[in-house]
């Protein structure tokens, strides 16, 4: 069965879903995923286990800035606000989804690239645009929330996308 329209460039499926040929969901001219036969390196189980990789690379790096590098930091810059109490489900979402985009925009399109340096630079901007607008809307709807906050979070969040965007790229690579 072949389907064609504007959003799906094709798709090609046998009725047990085991010889999945191509299949492709484009934004513009950007591809977000692609899923090939079995035995091509970016199909299904590849990107699964690179995600199930690279969750405890982003945990590793954040845990250690936010229980130990930057714990006085906001606790100092954001005690007004801050909950005696982390909600685990919200965070651990949270942190499922974050990686998720982390791939998504980072590390699939510079796998297509075969590139470390484009994980990088992608890892960086998604880093940037997402704490950025963290950021700026809570400093635009909470009343104090600190410039300096704003400044160290979104580089930390520079830091920490790029360097798990470029890790990642580096387990792919090995995966492959």
């Amino acid at each position: 069965m072949i389907i064609r329209n504007q959003s799906l460039r094709c798709l090609s499926i046998q009725k047990k879903f085991e010889l999945l040929k191509i299949f492709e969901v484009r934004i513009g001219q950007t591809i977000c995923l692609r899923i090939r036969h079995k035995g091509d390196r970016m199909n299904i189980i590849f990107y699964l286990k690179l995600y199930a990789l690279t969750v405890p690379i982003f945990f590793v790096i954040d845990i250690i800035w936010l229980g130990f590098v930057a714990k006085k930091f906001y606790r100092n810059n954001l005690g007004f606000i801050l909950s005696p109490d982390v909600n685990w489900t919200a965070a651990i979402s949270f942190y499922l989804l974050y990686i998720a985009g982390i791939l998504i925009f980072a590390v699939v399109p510079a796998l297509e690239k075969e590139s470390l340096g484009k994980a990088l630079l992608w890892g960086c901007l998604f880093g940037f645009f997402t704490y950025a607008t963290y950021d700026l809307t809570n400093m635009a709807t909470i009343k104090n929330w600190p410039l300096k906050v704003v400044m160290v979070d979104i580089l930390w969040g520079v830091f920490l996308c790029s360097m798990v965007a470029s890790i990642s790229f580096l387990i792919a690579k090995w995966l492959s």
